[in-house]
């Protein structure tokens, strides 16, 4: 299976993360996530509860991603 590359983005008034992942095709939104640590980076937040997308589009988090897709 080959990979893909994605950034996995996320921002507060006061904070924000940007991190690039490798997963393998066929990856969802929330594996991303996952695979970014950036709940850990914001262990505070619920993550749970945040609406999330692809490109500024809201998403659910088993959607497909593709190479060089941006999660929000």
């Amino acid at each position: 299976m080959s990979g893909i590359s994605v950034e996995v983005v996320y921002a507060r008034p006061d904070r924000q993360a940007l991190v690039e992942v490798s997963l393998e095709e066929g990856a969802t939104l929330g594996q991303a996530i996952i695979a970014s640590g950036i709940e850990a980076r914001f262990p505070r937040d619920d993550f749970g509860a945040c609406q999330v997308g692809i490109w500024g589009r809201i998403a659910e988090r088993d959607s497909v991603l593709q190479d060089g897709d941006r999660v929000e």
